[in-house]
């Protein structure tokens, strides 16, 4: 019996490590968001608009395959957006999505950028009218809007919602450029010690369930 249940736990074990590993969005990559369906772990992305300045052409793709990606382990799901088919007076994006599932945290990283170039992100409760957000979500950390200026990561957290809208303003200066950008949304995960004290005690119940009838 205790050997049983050794090897029951190092098995268990084995499968949380092996969880770790990422698990590609679907669909994996795609030369334009506007228009699709993005599935990551517990979250579907939709609704992507984007809306450059006047006289300005923009399109947002997710084309990084490798980084746009579900762990199950961290509870992440990390999009990886590019910029394309831009116009050579393009100065100003607003790109905007909805994020339906258990959300409560937002990162955004402005990595591969020139100096004169920031991205300033709202998270919303509800769906924006005209740029403005009327329903916040309760913060526990970070700030709202964020604000990611050239190699930089900011973040902040939040009570778990199940709807959420997010509003990019991504400003490129004279000069500038960016290359491609990444958003990761957090979902609750229980720790790998609670999952692990859980498949025991489940495991338990079923050992004792089988003596009991043994005895029968």
């Amino acid at each position: 019996m205790r050997k049983f249940l050794a090897m029951a736990v190092g098995l268990m074990a084995m499968g949380l490590v092996a969880s770790a590993s990422p698990v590609a969005c679907n669909p994996n990559g795609t030369s334009n968001v506007v228009g699709v369906t993005i599935t990551c772990g517990p979250f579907t992305f939709s609704n992507f608009a984007v809306t450059p300045n006047t006289g300005a052409t923009a399109t947002i793709s997710m084309t990084s395959f490798s980084a746009s990606s579900w762990d199950s382990v961290t509870g992440f799901a990390n999009l990886a957006f590019q910029i394309g088919n831009t116009s050579t007076n393009l100065n100003d994006i607003l790109f905007s999505y909805q994020v339906t599932g258990p959300l409560n945290g937002i990162d955004l990283t402005n990595a591969a950028t020139s100096s004169n170039v920031t991205i300033s992100e709202s998270v919303c409760l509800v769906a924006f009218v005209s740029g403005q957000c009327s329903s916040l979500p309760t913060l526990i950390t970070g700030t709202n809007p964020l604000l990611a200026g050239p190699n930089t990561h900011v973040e902040n957290s939040f009570n778990t919602v199940q709807t959420a809208y997010i509003l990019k303003d991504i400003r490129i200066g004279e000069g500038g450029f960016i290359s491609d950008f990444t958003e990761s949304h957090h979902s609750p995960v229980p720790e790998p010690m609670t999952l692990s004290l859980m498949g025991v005690g489940l495991l338990g119940l079923g050992l004792m369930r089988r003596r009991q009838q043994g005895k029968k």
